[in-house]
C-alpha cells in the first residue's frame, strides 16, 4: 500500500520550484520577444524615412532632367538646403510629419572623350534629416542619389 502511494505522489503534479523555472523562462522569452518587436518598430520607421527621402530625392532629380539642357550651369557645390515636409506613415503613431533637407549639385562630368565633355552634367541629390530615434547630437541621416545627362 505505501508502494502504491508513493508512485501516486510522484504522478500527482508539478512540484513548485518546477512552476518558477517555467515561469523564469517564459518571462525570458517574452522579454527577448519584446525587445526584437522595438527594434523592429525602429527599423521599420527608417525604412519608412528612407522610402519618403528617395521619393523626394527622385522628384528634384527629375526636375533637374526636365530643365532645358542649354540652361543647365555647374554649382559650386551642394547648393543652399531646401526645406520640405514629407508625411511617413504606418507604426503605431499614424502618419506624422518628418523634416527633410534637400540640395543638390550639378557639375561638368569629366568624360575620358574630350569631345563629350561639354555635352555632359552629373548631378547629385541629397536628402537629410534628423532619426527621431537617434541620441541627440547624432549626425543627419542621409540619401543621396546621382545621374549623368548626355545633351541629346
Amino acid at each position: 500500500m505505501d508502494e502504491l502511494k508513493r508512485k501516486r505522489r510522484g504522478l500527482a503534479g508539478l512540484s513548485l520550484v518546477e512552476v518558477m523555472m517555467a515561469l523564469a523562462i517564459l518571462a525570458g522569452g517574452l522579454l527577448v520577444m519584446l525587445t526584437m518587436q522595438i527594434q523592429a518598430m525602429k527599423g521599420g520607421r527608417h525604412g519608412r524615412n528612407a522610402t519618403e527621402a528617395a521619393r523626394i530625392a527622385q522628384n528634384q532629380m527629375e526636375v533637374l532632367h526636365h530643365q532645358p539642357f542649354a540652361g543647365l550651369a555647374a554649382t559650386a557645390g551642394w547648393t543652399a538646403a531646401v526645406a520640405r515636409t514629407g508625411v511617413v506613415t504606418g507604426g503605431g503613431v499614424g502618419a506624422q510629419g518628418q523634416q527633410y533637407q534637400l540640395d543638390w549639385t550639378v557639375a561638368a562630368f569629366v568624360d575620358p572623350n574630350p569631345s563629350l565633355q561639354a555635352d555632359t552634367f552629373q548631378f547629385d541629390v541629397r536628402v537629410r534629416w534628423a532619426d527621431p530615434n537617434a541620441p541627440a547630437g547624432a549626425p543627419l541621416r542621409s540619401y543621396v542619389i546621382s545621374s549623368i545627362r548626355y545633351n541629346d
